[in-house]
Formats: structure tokens, sequence, C-alpha cells
């Protein structure tokens, strides 16, 4: 087995595990569709999401934090240093969704003061 392929596979793990669309894993990979089928169900205990991406942007628009939460995804993307496009992606979400789950986190622990000065600063304290 080649480099190559071995990589393709470990990509498409990857991926399975962030619970990607098994179209867009397919076309990353080039493995069969039928075979990331069986791997999502074998990992996730259940089947895959079904039905067709949703290219519109505008919905990034209709709420604030949408719009922080794609902008906080972009710098996490820009500041990967990983030539292979499908990696800075991957490691981006990784440490998107850290940064997300932390944010909430603080805000259900009962530290909600510290955030609501990040959320609604307006240049005063």
């Amino acid at each position: 087995m080649s480099l190559n392929i071995i990589n393709r596979y470990a990509i498409a793990i990857e991926l399975l595990s962030l619970e990607a669309r098994i179209n867009i894993i397919s076309d990353e990979t080039g493995l069969s569709p039928k075979i990331l089928r069986k791997a999502f169900v074998d990992m996730h205990k259940r089947s895959p999401p079904r039905g067709p991406l949703k290219f519109n942007s505008n919905f990034i628009y209709k709420s604030f934090l949408r719009t922080k939460e794609a902008t906080v995804f972009v710098f996490f993307f820009r500041i990967e240093i990983h030539d292979e496009f499908i990696q800075r992606c991957i490691n981006a979400y990784r440490r998107y969704e850290a940064y997300i789950l932390t944010v909430y986190k603080v805000r259900l622990s009962g530290v909600n003061y510290l955030c609501r000065f990040d959320v609604n600063y307006s240049g005063r304290f």
C-alpha cells in the first residue's frame, strides 16, 4: 500500500470523525461513498446525514453570532501552516470547535461577566 493511499484513508477517517458529509469526503479522498457510509455507521452507530448541501451563503448574515463564529473559523484557517487545503480545514475546524466549547463552558459555568464584555463590548466598562 502506498503512502498516498494510506494518507487518503487517514483523511477520510478524520473527516468521518468530524461528521462531514459523505459526498465531500468522497470528493476529497476519491474513496467510494458506499465504503464511507459503512464506515460512518460503524463509527457513529447511526446513518450519515442525507440531503444536498446548502450552498446559499446568506445564512451567515442572518445573525451576528453566526458571523462571529465564521470569523473565528476563518482566523483559525488562516493561521494554519499546512500546504494541503483539506488538512488546513480539518485543523482549523478542530481549533474552532475547541474554542467554541470553551466559550460556552465558561458561559455555562457562571462566569458570564467575562463573556459579557466580549459579546456586548461598547468601548467602556
